[in-house]
Formats: structure tokens, C-alpha cells, sequence
């Protein structure tokens, strides 16, 4: 069964680490894996570019999530700060969409609902 490990308790895991501490007694007190604490100490640790690559992964996450809900966006020719009225006189024919995509982000409170033609759809 996984666990959910806050990033606070991650960094002061690998902070210990790097101070010194064999990675067996370390694992053995924070209770975790020898391969769990490898994994942190690759993400959370500065690459020769200057990047950790755990905040890469996350921000191109990020962009591929706003990407897709700019694609529909486009697709309805309405923004999130349109009237409902506005967004509803976007569907020209109801008989020619059929699918419904939703994204719900609870963390950022984003809910986006868009009818998207069949045209568009991708298989």
C-alpha cells in the first residue's frame, strides 16, 4: 500500500541523508524503502542545469493540463469568464456534438465543462 509523504517530510528525509546518516538507519527511523529515498534524492537534487527535476515533471504537467483545456476552449469559442449565455450560443447544433469532456481540479477550484463536436474527437 502506497503512502502519501508531504514534501516538507521528503526534503528533511534527503536534508539527513545528505548530512550524513547510512541510508539503512535513516530508512529504518522515517520508515520508508532504500528505493523510496533514492527516488527523492534523484528528484529533489539539482541537475547540471540547474533544475530539479521533480519541479520540471510537475510544470510540464502543468502546461499539458492548460494546453488542453486552451484546445477547448478554442473548440467552444468561449472563455471561462464568458456569460452562461454566451457559452450556450457557442453549440450551434445540439445533434451534431455528442461528447461531454470535464475537468475537475479541486485544488485550484477549476471546473471546466465543454461540448465538443464529433469532428473534433480523437481516437
Amino acid at each position: 500500500m502506497s503512502k502519501k509523504h508531504s514534501e516538507i517530510f521528503k526534503l528533511d528525509t534527503i536534508h539527513q541523508y545528505k548530512a550524513g546518516i547510512s541510508t539503512t538507519q535513516l530508512c529504518k527511523q522515517v520508515g520508508i524503502a532504500r528505493s523510496t529515498l533514492l527516488l527523492w534524492v534523484k528528484q529533489y537534487s539539482v541537475n547540471a542545469d540547474g533544475e530539479v527535476p521533480r519541479e520540471r515533471y510537475l510544470l510540464e504537467k502543468e502546461l499539458e493540463h492548460l494546453r488542453t483545456e486552451n484546445a477547448i476552449f478554442k473548440t467552444c469559442g468561449c472563455s471561462l469568464s464568458s456569460p452562461l449565455s454566451e457559452r450556450l450560443s457557442a453549440i450551434p447544433e445540439p445533434a451534431s456534438y455528442v461528447f461531454f469532456y470535464a475537468f475537475f481540479n479541486l485544488r485550484k477550484l477549476l471546473y471546466i465543462i465543454a461540448i465538443v463536436p464529433i469532428s473534433g474527437l480523437v481516437f
